[in-house]
């Protein structure tokens, strides 16, 4: 086989992937994402040639990871690396603020603006605007004035939300699993 024809050695990297936006099709709410079936059989496949050196790194949390990708119960980070599943199954939650003040003051946005979804984490924030693109722009300054107030969090824009996450970054957890089996190396 030339080179360009040889398959390619999984066992020898790591592979760290995105959920929202990257393996599934964002949704007009989140919970109604839809995950095609051979996306699973892929990740097992993935997960095998790569000898369990496979990660889902995310803003979502690790139950609803779960929920999304079972039966898989892959190594994964959640809410922006706040929690983390080591390959061996073990669950490391990093210390996070209390979002209950941050909540109160979003939520007079929200309910006046139907077309807003705020929705909870452990830790975390997220000001859906996909419904009200037109907010897009008052939902930013409203967090950021919130965020004044609230120390403990930092400010992300994504795609049609932006949230409120704990000093905590995908970058951080990835390094991490780095320092672990199967992923070290």
């Amino acid at each position: 086989m030339t080179e360009q024809t040889r398959p390619y050695d999984f066992a020898a990297d790591a592979l760290f992937l995105d959920f929202d936006g990257t393996l599934v099709e964002l949704a007009p709410q989140p919970e109604e994402i839809v995950v095609p079936p051979e996306l699973i059989t892929l990740l097992q496949r993935l997960q095998q040639e790569s000898d369990g050196a496979l990660a889902i790194v995310s803003g979502r949390p690790l139950d609803q990871l779960d929920f999304f990708l079972a039966p898989l119960r892959l190594p994964a980070a959640g809410v922006h690396g706040a929690e983390r599943r080591t390959a061996d199954g073990r669950i490391i939650q990093q210390p996070v603020p209390d979002v209950h003040h941050l909540r109160q003051r979003l939520l007079p946005l929200v309910q006046s603006n139907p077309g807003l979804q705020l929705e909870l984490k452990r830790g975390a924030l997220a000001l859906h605007y996909r419904h009200a693109a037109h907010l897009e722009q008052r939902c930013v300054e409203t967090m950021m004035d919130a965020l004044r107030h609230e120390p403990g969090f930092s400010m992300l824009h994504g795609k049609m939300v932006v949230e409120a996450k704990p000093h905590i970054n995908k970058g951080d957890a990835v390094a991490a699993f780095l320092h672990e089996a199967p992923f070290r190396g």
